[in-house]
């Protein structure tokens, strides 16, 4: 069966029963990919960061490999942004290396951020021959800005509610309006 991504000791167990007998069984199974890459990621970045993004990397394939990592971003498909990418590498965007059985290695990326807003995917594939791993990470934009609320008393006048003028100069993706209507 499929297990998500994960290292370590599954236990699995099995139970039988019939009119007469019972039984069980239980036995510790190791789950590792051939090749394990950790990637570690700040909470969220803002404009202008820069970040050393560790990408351990750890050869569990039972021979010496030679693995390439490497790493892209991509806007994260939820604020509809679109352009050129989000997070700039100020280093290299890939690495090679040569990892023997049950080694382990860091390699390190360096970013800055360049949007303003929103949120980026982090894609970082190794591969050492036929052998791809993979991961996909999220990462969210605070914006720079202080957080600021205003509120504004509009007349409606000949039940025409004109409040357009009132929604100018937000950063886009960071407001949030809310509308009440009294008598």
């Amino acid at each position: 069966f499929d297990v998500p991504q994960y290292r370590g000791k599954l236990r699995v167990m099995a139970v039988s029963a019939s009119k007469t007998r019972m039984g069980h069984a239980s036995v510790d199974v190791v789950v590792k990919d051939p090749l394990v890459v950790q990637t570690t990621l700040p909470r969220f970045l803002t404009e202008g960061d820069q970040a050393e993004v560790p990408v351990f990397v750890t050869n569990m394939s039972g021979k010496p490999q030679e693995v390439t990592l490497e790493m892209d971003a991509k806007w994260l498909d939820t604020a509809g942004a679109s352009g050129a990418a989000p997070i700039a590498f100020t280093g290299a965007k890939s690495a090679k290396f040569m990892l023997g059985d049950g080694e382990s290695k860091t390699s390190v990326f360096r970013v800055r951020v360049t949007a303003r807003t929103g949120a980026a995917t982090l894609e970082v594939k190794a591969s050492a021959g036929k052998i791809v791993a993979k991961e996909n990470l999220d990462i969210p934009f605070e914006s720079t800005g202080p957080r600021s609320r205003s509120t504004h008393l509009v007349q409606v006048k000949g039940g025409q509610l004109d409040f357009t003028d009132k929604l100018t100069g937000w950063v886009p993706g960071t407001e949030r309006s809310s509308f009440w209507l009294t008598n």
